[in-house]
């Protein structure tokens, strides 16, 4: 089964999905989630990611490490 593509720009292929290209004006700014719970003894990881962050020559920061050692939600 093949999808046709619609006439005109303004749509972008995710996989097998045909989706429409939404103006960056025209999006709706949605917060990441909050915690559930505290995140105890990282403030010395927070503060140097956060460190990091504001250096203006940084362009991607990496966090890396074995499953379930709270990269993600350092990140958030």
């Amino acid at each position: 089964m093949s999808t046709s593509t619609p006439s005109g720009a303004g749509y972008v292929r995710n996989g097998n999905v045909l989706a429409p290209v939404i103006p960056l004006a025209q999006r709706t700014l949605i917060s990441p989630p909050q915690p559930l719970t505290r995140f105890v003894g990282r403030e010395g990881d927070i503060a140097a990611a956060r460190a990091y962050l504001l250096h203006p020559d940084l362009r991607l920061l990496t966090l890396v490490g074995p499953g379930g050692i709270g990269k993600t939600r350092l990140a958030l």
